[in-house]
């Protein structure tokens, strides 16, 4: 299970956070949420904002900037303790203001409020390609988190977006008992090194989002207690990895084979509606296969899923018993543990992994599953390579 923080990690909202915490604080109207009302706001105070954000956990802690000089505030303790001073119906009144000006200005001019969010493609990329199970957990507001998603094409479950947290223990706390019921792990990823530390001394895997608010400090604090550290670079391959990991294997495709590809592309793509992406002839084999994804999947098409693929043989077959349904294509991260517990259900290995990268059983019905490894193939090794084929698949 995949969570994620959401300002400083899939977005930058600092712009909207400081124009909407200066409307609430000095009782502007609606009026002010505009270019011109950013632009009135004081450099010094938009600096002084900027960098206490690295310290802010939920939208009360926009006021702490307002409080009297906050020069001598450089760690979190202190933050934490400048925030604590304000009366709490000060605090509270505050936070009112914000989440009123906040929905309204979204209504007034959704435009320009999308505007303020600057999301991280990279992370955005990330979270479409990985189809997981992902939960956002953010001090941010629901409803915003969900617009903003939603504006990127990316559509998340309202039941998975955990906003307005004070505090995150307790949702993670919840959300590792479901992963662990399930047999997972939660891996969970944060700009705010507080927030990681504690996900990991909870049991998550957590992961330290090095381009969200942070100081140096912070770094220093990350390389002495080991915290692991992940980049807008690293963070595609990096979940990429874990999700293998946490899910076992990733459906790829399913194969047909079809006696006339005009006709075959007449019915899928012409008359179904699905869409040609990927196409490649074999002179040796004498096969040509053709990838075909549904129209809202064809973002996903280079990672080859999921897709339905037409076989078909140059050389003529009459096609019986079901031998037009080819076979379902699922990836795996280590094809030598998958066979070897196959094997020990009892399961027959029709085509072993001889080559490090590719194996077929068949269903109690006969139906045939391709199994694929992830990434290069492994090396040879025994008994895979001295494995004979037994019967077809």
């Amino acid at each position: 299970m995949l969570a994620f923080d959401f300002d400083g990690v899939i977005a930058d909202g600092v712009d909207e956070c400081l124009l909407v915490s200066w409307i609430a604080r000095h009782d502007l109207g609606l009026d002010a949420f505009s270019p011109g009302g950013l632009d009135s706001v004081p450099n010094s105070f938009r600096d002084e904002f900027s960098r206490l954000r690295r310290f802010v956990r939920h939208d009360g802690h926009f006021l702490v900037p307002f409080i009297g000089d906050t020069k001598d505030i450089d760690d979190a303790i202190a933050f934490g303790q400048r925030y604590d001073s304000i009366p709490e119906s000060e605090r509270e009144g505050f936070r009112e203001k914000f989440v009123a000006i906040r929905t309204a200005a979204r209504k007034a001019d959704e435009g320009y409020w999308f505007s303020l969010h600057r999301t991280f493609p990279e992370v955005v990329r990330t979270i479409a390609l990985l189809r997981g199970d992902i939960q956002i957990v953010s001090g941010k507001d629901g409803l915003s988190i969900i617009e903003i998603l939603r504006n990127q094409d990316i559509h998340v479950d309202d039941a998975a977006v955990f906003g307005r947290l004070t505090s995150k223990r307790g949702v993670l706390t919840e959300l590792l008992e479901v992963a662990r019921g399930r047999g997972e792990e939660l891996v969970f990823v944060d700009d705010n090194l507080a927030n990681v530390i504690e996900a990991i001394q909870l049991g998550a895997r957590g992961l330290w989002a090095t381009w969200g608010h942070h100081s140096d400090d912070d770094v220093i604090r990350a390389k002495r207690e080991n915290v692991p550290i992940v980049t807008l670079e690293s963070i595609g391959s990096l979940l990429g990895e874990l999700t293998h990991g946490v899910h076992g294997m990733r459906f790829l495709h399913t194969m047909i084979r079809v006696s006339d590809i005009e006709d075959s592309l007449a019915f899928y793509c012409e008359a179904l509606g699905l869409v040609e992406v990927r196409r490649t002839e074999s002179q040796a084999g004498k096969f040509t296969l053709i990838f075909l994804a549904a129209p809202g999947d064809t973002d996903a098409a280079y990672e080859r899923a999921p897709l339905l693929e037409l076989t078909y043989n140059w050389e003529p077959e009459v096609y019986t018993g079901g031998r037009n349904f080819g076979h379902v294509a699922f990836e795996v991260p280590d094809i030598y543990v998958r066979c070897q517990s196959l094997l020990d259900h009892g399961v027959e290995i029709r085509r072993p992994p001889r080559d490090g990268k590719m194996a077929f059983v068949r269903s109690p019905d006969g139906i045939s599953i391709e199994l694929l490894q992830a990434g290069a193939p492994l090396p040879p090794a025994e008994p895979w390579q001295s494995m004979p084929n037994s019967g077809t698949w």
